[in-house]
């Protein structure tokens, strides 16, 4: 029987549907992070009080749930990269889990960005680093990257930035509503639908944006 628990439910589907175990003291570094953003959400406003207090878990699982796309492309030299980190989702969860992924955390607000570096240092994650810059100049990376954004101010402007710097077989994981703004030209998304979907898991719906003809 699967557990009510998100978190370990999310374990549980990834185990069962994707062959991805955690790795040991997975469970002991969440409630450390979860600690970190209780501890800086005062000062850095990382996510809202009733989020910390009510659904952290359930922000955990959706995480959680990229982890198989994460690590398809990382598998094939990918960078993992995420735009806007702020609180740390879905990165942190996601590099709690594979902390062997090469990560690049990419945050402007220098209160968001001082608690980034102390969850990195306090998690003693390693093959992650973090950019203060702009977009475009961030994503300037030597080799294909897989990517995420999930709480960006202007989504729009990010995809229209994409359309122009994305390398061939680079991908973004899009999460959205259920009406998400129209991709520029050079862009399509091929939706993904999984246990996660099945298990109500994941906040929103996600799919593949990649450059047209590419993969």
């Amino acid at each position: 029987m699967m557990s009510n628990d998100p978190i370990l439910k999310a374990l549980e589907l990834l185990e069962q549907s994707f062959g991805y175990s955690a790795p040991p003291g997975f469970l002991e570094n969440i409630a450390e992070y979860k600690e970190l953003v209780s501890t800086w959400n005062d000062y850095a406003s990382l996510i809202s009080r009733k989020d910390l207090r009510e659904t952290f878990s359930d922000h955990v699982a959706d995480s959680l749930s990229l982890v198989p796309y994460i690590g398809t492309h990382a598998k094939k030299g990918s960078v993992y990269v995420d735009i806007g980190t702020g609180g740390g989702f879905p990165a942190f969860p996601v590099k709690l889990f594979a902390p062997e992924l090469q990560c690049t955390l990419i945050e402007r607000n220098a209160k968001k960005a001082a608690f980034i570096r102390k969850s990195i240092s306090a998690l003693k994650l390693t093959n992650i680093s973090l950019l203060k810059d702009s977009f475009s100049a961030s994503l300037a990376v030597p080799q294909p990257f897989v990517l995420t954004a999930r709480a960006i101010e202007k989504p729009s402007f990010i995809l229209i930035e994409l359309g122009s710097i994305m390398q061939y077989h680079s991908v973004f994981l899009r999460q959205t509503g259920p009406t998400p703004p129209s991709l520029p030209p050079t862009l399509e998304a091929t939706p993904i639908e999984d246990v996660f979907d099945d298990e109500a898991l994941r906040r929103g719906r996600l799919s593949t944006v990649t450059t047209v003809n590419g993969s």
